[in-house]
């Protein structure tokens, strides 16, 4: 199913505010996951007070939607009624809206104390690595000057001012990107770094992707020579591998 850039995040946009809306609420996150492909067909009986049609049934249009026009492909809207019945079948899941983002904070932060380019886990200090990481989960930088209190050693007057500095920055930061202005910022970038990575792809083709060098692989195997490159290619693979199998 090969849906537009702009038709994708509509339908992503429409999921997210069915759930955040309905936060709690296991039979309106039903409801409304259900009513979001009804709403992109234009189909507007069950939308509520939310839904623009309701105040201006005449001058409507679709924001996001290509030339404001509801989706209309009676091909497509089986599929993605599939795709939303899933999600409202496990509306009890989803409703809580729960969040991975706290687990994967910590484990970036695990990450800068235990690198997984270096073996630590079988040395002394890999327990001390991870406890740094849960003390500054929990506290703070400022852990460091507490852990030298404890074991009778001066913390330092630099070192208490510096974490002290660190610790209020995280905090300025942590409250900024809690605000709406910073996520539509977020947004703007992610837009603009698709934009540029789409260019780049149009420029010189794909260069880090799955499978990127087989990418034309297709139209040679209908070429003679095409297909006399394959068998070739084919004979090098298993000359390599059994020479690497006597090593």
């Amino acid at each position: 199913m090969n849906l537009p850039e702009c038709v994708r995040k509509y339908l992503v946009k429409g999921f997210v505010y069915a759930v955040s809306s309905n936060k709690g609420d296991q039979d309106g996150t039903r409801t409304a996951l259900r009513n979001v492909v009804k709403h992109a067909y234009g189909e507007h009986a069950s939308c509520g007070d939310w839904c623009g049609y309701s105040r201006n049934p005449e001058d409507y249009v679709h924001k996001g939607l290509p030339k404001g026009a509801p989706l209309s492909s009676v091909e497509l809207r089986p599929e993605l009624e599939g795709i939303f019945e899933r999600f409202a079948s496990q509306a009890e899941k989803i409703c809580p809206c729960a969040s991975s983002q706290s687990n994967e904070s910590f484990n970036n932060l695990a990450a800068s104390k235990h690198p997984k380019a270096k073996h630590y886990g079988r040395s002394e200090s890999f327990n001390y690595r991870i406890a740094a990481a849960v003390s500054q989960k929990n506290i703070g930088t400022k852990y460091i000057v507490d852990v030298n209190q404890t074991c009778g050693l001066s913390p330092g007057q630099i070192t208490r001012k510096m974490r002290k500095m660190k610790d209020k920055y995280r905090a300025k930061r942590c409250e900024a990107q809690k605000t709406k202005a910073y996520k539509l910022r977020r947004n703007i970038w992610k837009q603009r770094k698709s934009r540029q990575g789409a260019a780049a792809e149009r420029r010189e083709g794909f260069t880090y992707q799955s499978e990127c060098g087989l990418q034309g692989i297709a139209d040679l195997l209908d070429d003679p020579l095409g297909k006399e490159i394959q068998f070739k290619a084919k004979q090098l693979t298993l000359i390599f591998y059994y020479h690497l199998s006597k090593q």
